[in-house]
C-alpha cells in the first residue's frame, strides 16, 4: 500500500490507498473529530475517533481524516470522500465526533470556530448537516455506517437551536450509531472492524445506540453468516437497560427490538401498545419532530399571525394550535407543495416567516400608497372647504371626512363659532334648542328644525338628526363590532400598545393611556381603512393582527 495525496493541513489528512493489484480502492470512509473548539468547552476524547485510521486503511478503505477542522476544511473533506467513493463500493462508512446542535429538522457537527452562541445561522455557516452525509451513504445500501459521537453541550444555543442530535431522516439500508464521543471512540477502534462479528452487537456492547437497517449479521469484515451460530447465551442487555433505550429511541424498531429479546418482559405490554400507536398515527414522527423545536406561547402566536398575513384561517391568534391552526398549516404545506402534516419542521417555521415578512413589507406598501392618495384628496377637499373658516365649509369637511387630517381642526373651528353663536342667540333660540338636547330624540330636532330653520343651533341639530337617523343595520354593524372588540378581552397593556402602533403608524391616536376614546376611534378607522378593513373604529382579530404585526418578539 502506498500514499497517494500529499500537502495535506495538519487538520485534514486525506489517505486515499491503493491495494494491488486494484487500480483504486471501491470502499470510503470519511472521518473527522472536533475536541478543541475556539468558542465551545472542550469535547474529550472526539479526537480520538480519527486514531482509528490505520485500521481502515489496512482493511482497504480510501480515508479522508481530519481532526478539529474548519468551515474551509469541512467542505474540502466532503470533496475527497466523494471522489474516493467508487460508484461500485461495497462499503461506505463515515465517523464524526465533535459538538453536535439541531433545529428539529436538521442536526449539525460543528466546526471549531463556531461562535459561543450557536444560532442557526452560524450553524449553517459552521456546521456540516448530517442529511448530506445521509443522502450520499443511502447510495450504498446495506454496507453504509454512520457513527456519531456527541458532546454534552451545555445548552448555549439560540431560538429554535437545540444542544445534541435531533431526530435523523435515515435511508433505507443506513445504519447508524450514536452515543458519548467517549464510546464512540471506542466503538471504533475496538468494535467497528473485527471479522466475522456483528457490528450490531458490538456497538449495544460499547453502548451505542442502534437507527435505521440494523440486521443481526451486520459486518464490515466478512460475513457472519459464514460463522456457526453462536449458542444461545443470556442476553448482554438487561431488560431495563433494554427497555429504557427502546424508550429513549422511541421507534417502531426499537420497542419491536425489545419484544424479540424479551417477548413476555415487565414492558412487553406497553411495547405492544407502542408499536400499535406508531402504526395507527401516520404523523407521529411528524408531530414529535414539531415537538422537538420546543415552540413557546409566543412562537406558536408569531406562527398564527405569519399564516393569517398571508390568508390561511388560524381562528384567532392565541398561541394555542387547535384545529383551526393545524387546518391553516396543512393547507400552507399544500400551497408549497411540501407533505401535508399539519405539524411543522424548523426549515418551514423559517420559510413561514420569510413569506410572511414579504407580505408584510407589501401590505406596508400597499398601506403607504393607500394612505398617501387618501391623503391627497383629504388635503385639497380641505383647501376647497374647511380651509376659508366659514361654517358652511366646515360641516361640509366634516361630513366627507368624519377622520381626516384636519377634522380635528375643523371640529375646534366649528364649536368656536357655535359657542360665539350660542351667546349672541336669543333667549327663547337657545332654550328651545336645550329642550330638543335634553330629549335627544328625532321628532324633538325635527320640531326645532322646523320652528327654527335659521336657528344657531340649527347645523348641530341636524348633525345629531342624521345621527339618530342611521338604519337598524347600522346600529346592529357597530353593535357586533363592540361585542367583537369586548370579545378579545384586550387588558390595559395591550390597549396601550395599540394606541403606541397607532400612533406609529401616523394615525394620532392622542392619548396613549389605554382608554378608547373618540381620538383612539378616529385614528382605529382611519388605519383600517388604509389597510382595507372595515373601517368600524373597534378592535377585531383582523385589525389586531395587522396593528401588532412585527411586535411579537423573533430572533
Amino acid at each position: 500500500m502506498r500514499h497517494v495525496m500529499r500537502g495535506a493541513t495538519p487538520a485534514l489528512i486525506m489517505a486515499m490507498m491503493m491495494a494491488a493489484p486494484m487500480a483504486m480502492a471501491k470502499d470510503s470512509a470519511l472521518i473527522v473529530g472536533n475536541t478543541r473548539y475556539q468558542n465551545l468547552d472542550r469535547v474529550n476524547d472526539a479526537r480520538a475517533i480519527t486514531r482509528v485510521r490505520n485500521e481502515f486503511l489496512e482493511a482497504g478503505f480510501a480515508v479522508v481524516a481530519g481532526a478539529d477542522i474548519d468551515a474551509r476544511e469541512t467542505p474540502q473533506a466532503i470533496g475527497e470522500f466523494l471522489k474516493a467513493l467508487d460508484q461500485h463500493a461495497d462499503r461506505a462508512v463515515v465517523l464524526l465526533a465533535g459538538h453536535f446542535v439541531n433545529n428539529g429538522q436538521e442536526t449539525y457537527l460543528l466546526n471549531v470556530q463556531v461562535d459561543g452562541q450557536v444560532t442557526m445561522l452560524e450553524a449553517h455557516q459552521n456546521g456540516l448537516p448530517i442529511s448530506l452525509i445521509l443522502a450520499i451513504l443511502a447510495d450504498y445500501p446495506g454496507q453504509a455506517v454512520l457513527v456519531l459521537g456527541q458532546s454534552d453541550l451545555e445548552d448555549r444555543t439560540g431560538t429554535r437551536m437545540h444542544a445534541g442530535i435531533g431526530l435523523l431522516d435515515i435511508p433505507q439500508g443506513v445504519t447508524v450509531f450514536r452515543g458519548p464521543a467517549d464510546a464512540a471512540a471506542r466503538f471504533a477502534q475496538r468494535g467497528l472492524l473485527q471479522p466475522n462479528v456483528s457490528v450490531t452487537d458490538s456497538a449495544r456492547r460499547y453502548g451505542m445506540q442502534i437507527e435505521g437497517y440494523a440486521p443481526r449479521n451486520l459486518s464490515l469484515m466478512g460475513s457472519v453468516r459464514d460463522v456457526a451460530e453462536p449458542r444461545p447465551v443470556r442476553p448482554r442487555i438487561s431488560e431495563p437497560a433494554m427497555w429504557d433505550q427502546a424508550s429513549s429511541e422511541d421507534t417502531l424498531e426499537s420497542y419491536q427490538a425489545y419484544l424479540n429479546t424479551y417477548p413476555e418482559g415487565d414492558h412487553a405490554r406497553d411495547a405492544r401498545a407502542m408499536i400499535e400507536e406508531i402504526r395507527n398515527d401516520p404523523f407521529r414522527t411528524d408531530r414529535k419532530r414539531e415537538e422537538a423545536l420546543r415552540l413557546n406561547r409566543d412562537d406558536r402566536r408569531t406562527i398564527q399571525r405569519n399564516l393569517t398575513l398571508l390568508g390561511y384561517n388560524t381562528r384567532g391568534v392565541d398561541g394555542i394550535f387547535g384545529r383551526g391552526s393545524r387546518g391553516a398549516i396543512r393547507n400552507w404545506q399544500r400551497a408549497n407543495g411540501q407533505r401535508e402534516t399539519s405539524f411543522l419542521t424548523g426549515n418551514q417555521v423559517i420559510q413561514l416567516q420569510d413569506q410572511a415578512d414579504r407580505r408584510q413589507a407589501e401590505l406596508e406598501e400597499e398601506a403607504r400608497q393607500k394612505r398617501e392618495a387618501e391623503e391627497r384628496r383629504d388635503r385639497a377637499y380641505w383647501r376647497d372647504t374647511g380651509a376659508f373658516g366659514d361654517e358652511a365649509g366646515l360641516v361640509a369637511y366634516l361630513e366627507r371626512y368624519p377622520d381626516g387630517l384636519f377634522a380635528s381642526e375643523a371640529q375646534a373651528t366649528l364649536d368656536a363659532i357655535l359657542e360665539q353663536r350660542r351667546r349672541k342667540a336669543e333667549r327663547r333660540d337657545r332654550r328651545q334648542w336645550e329642550e330638543a338636547s335634553a330629549a335627544d330624540t328625532v321628532e324633538a330636532y325635527r320640531t326645532y328644525l322646523r320652528d327654527r330653520p335659521d336657528g344657531a343651533f340649527a347645523s348641530q341639530a341636524k348633525a345629531r338628526l342624521k345621527e339618530l337617523s342611521r338604519s337598524p343595520e347600522e346600529r346592529q354593524a357597530e353593535e357586533r363590532a363592540i361585542e367583537r372588540e369586548n370579545g378579545l378581552r384586550l387588558n390595559q397593556a395591550t390597549r396601550k400598545a395599540i394606541e403606541e402602533r397607532l400612533a406609529a403608524f401616523g394615525a394620532d391616536p392622542g392619548a396613549r393611556d389605554g382608554v378608547f376614546d373618540e381620538d383612539t376611534r378616529r385614528a382605529l378607522r382611519r388605519f383600517q381603512k388604509s389597510r382595507g378593513l372595515p373601517a368600524t373604529g373597534y378592535v377585531d382579530q383582523a385589525t389586531i393582527v395587522f396593528i401588532l404585526a412585527g411586535s411579537f418578539g423573533r430572533n
